[in-house]
């Protein structure tokens, strides 16, 4: 009776999905909060009256969900980044599109994948809130690989063996890649410093 009274007639399926999920429950909080546009980023701050800046710390644009995910100079690097170690045609650019392109619902491994899209999220999320509340900002950009990296790999153990396996084998690629990256970035500053 009272799921018969309660009901609204609407399903989200997805974010029955979203709930369900092996992720942590903040992460589940998140990922349903950036879907609903509840984050408080600056234009929805700014929309309840907020008199700071809804502009990204980063690079002075507006700052929504889509900007910090996907079109921050930060996001872009390092979706540019599993792009080139993972072998991907392309990256994603917005939220809508990762649900409608890349996480389909009913796909078999839609789980193992919203969890690591959720991990990527939620370090942006907390780079975001260290540039902006704290005024510290990555001292390369490949913090945030070794950050999402590091959380995959330790919240990977709250996923089923086969997704565990998945998670750890794209890990190893993205450090090793982001290591390569690194020393070849030292090596070349170190060239440029020289030739000085």
């Amino acid at each position: 009776m009272y799921r018969f009274i309660t009901f609204g007639g609407v399903i989200d399926r997805q974010a029955k999905k979203v709930w369900k999920n092996k992720m942590p429950l903040k992460l589940r909080v998140f990922v349903w909060q950036a879907l609903h546009n509840r984050l408080q980023t600056g234009v929805v701050l700014k929309k309840m009256k907020w008199k700071g800046d809804d502009k990204c710390p980063l690079c002075n644009k507006p700052e929504t969900v889509d900007h910090i995910f996907f079109q921050c100079v930060l996001a872009s690097f390092v979706w540019a980044c599993f792009k080139e170690a993972l072998g991907w045609d392309r990256v994603p650019s917005s939220l809508g599109e990762v649900f409608s392109d890349w996480i389909l619902l009913g796909c078999s491994n839609y789980d193992i994948k919203l969890f690591s899209f959720a991990i990527i999220w939620w370090s942006f999320w907390l780079s975001r809130n260290k540039m902006r509340l704290e005024k510290k900002f990555p001292s390369q950009p490949t913090d945030v690989l070794f950050s999402i990296i590091y959380k995959l790999q330790n919240w990977g153990v709250l996923l089923q063996v086969e997704g565990r396996e998945r998670i750890n084998k794209y890990c190893a690629v993205l450090k090793q890649w982001t290591e390569d990256f690194t020393k070849t970035r030292e090596q070349n500053l170190a060239t440029d410093v020289c030739s000085f």
